[in-house]
């Protein structure tokens, strides 16, 4: 009954997300980037540059990089992000001493078919440096993912962020259907990957006794299912037991053991099936495989 509550918790709150964000935002797919931590321009024209390109974009196709966000007393505006739902690639946020709280409130799959190698490990999620080198009072307190629910390959890395709230909460686990080996935390030169010293969980979050959240509101809690799959299955799990196992192509859960019956597609969806390609004579457009 417990599994079936939290299935029927999730579920809920994924429709309703989506369904949310197809009344207010079109879809529309745009190119990532692999600049890596360099940049070519100026710090400003490069924070003007990022915002035009990922401006109500939903489909990230290549890797979202949001970095060098570091001029001080700088009113950066950050909604431009609020929209992306998909990442092909991998997700990097570095070097962005100031701003104190990145959102993306929209973002539900990191796909992880290119990851970015950091310290001999490949990471679809590196969250790295963001903090103030001459005063580390001063940098990221909060990044904001209440939709994620899936992380398909790479590892999670946090290093160096020792303003950055709520890391330590989130159950990454759930998010990447890995062992403890999908994570990263190391420590820098007396710098610590995350704050830990933060205010706690609004009560509400509270899920079979345990508070997670990506903040101290209650909007922001983190809504997952327990680890609680069969150890057959390789990714998720709609019931308990082998035969509950959700099919390879689903993302972020599933209420039946078909690629029909999936929450999300970790590639593309054609009709009311996930699949991994388009076949022949099909295009596709932000992970829909439609007929020429």
């Amino acid at each position: 009954m417990c599994f079936l509550k939290q299935f029927l918790l999730l579920t809920l709150t994924i429709i309703g997300t989506k369904a949310g964000l197809n009344d207010v935002t079109p879809d529309k797919a745009c190119p990532g980037t692999n600049n890596d931590f360099s940049y070519t321009a100026s710090p400003e024209r490069h924070y003007r540059n990022m915002r035009r390109r990922y401006k109500g974009c939903t489909h990230i196709y290549g890797n979202l990089e949001v970095t060098h966000l570091n001029i001080e007393n700088y009113n950066y505006d950050m909604s431009f992000l609020e929209d992306i739902r998909y990442v092909s690639g991998y997700v990097l946020i570095g070097l962005s001493p100031e701003i104190s709280v990145l959102p993306l409130p929209s973002l539900q799959i990191i796909r992880g078919n290119q990851t970015i190698r950091i310290r001999d490990a490949e990471a679809s999620l590196a969250v790295v440096l963001n903090y103030r080198f001459s005063d580390p009072k001063v940098g990221l307190t909060e990044l904001h993912l209440p939709a994620l629910r899936e992380i398909s390959n790479g590892i999670v890395m946090y290093a160096q962020n020792p303003r950055l709230c709520y890391v330590d909460t989130i159950d990454w686990f759930a998010i990447t259907g890995r062992g403890r080996r999908s994570t990263m935390f190391p420590r820098g030169d007396q710098t610590p990957p995350f704050n830990r010293k933060c205010d706690g969980c609004p009560t509400s979050c509270k899920v079979e006794g345990i508070s997670r959240c990506w903040s101290s509101s209650e909007k922001l809690c983190q809504r997952v299912l327990p680890d609680s799959c069969h150890r057959s299955c390789p990714y998720r799990c709609f019931g308990p037991g082998a035969e509950g196992c959700c099919h390879a192509s689903c993302a972020g859960g599933c209420w039946g053991p078909s690629d029909r019956e999936c929450m999300m597609c970790k590639d593309y969806r054609m009709w009311n099936q996930c699949v991994g390609s388009c076949p022949a004579r099909f295009s596709k457009l932000n992970q829909i495989c439609y007929r020429q």
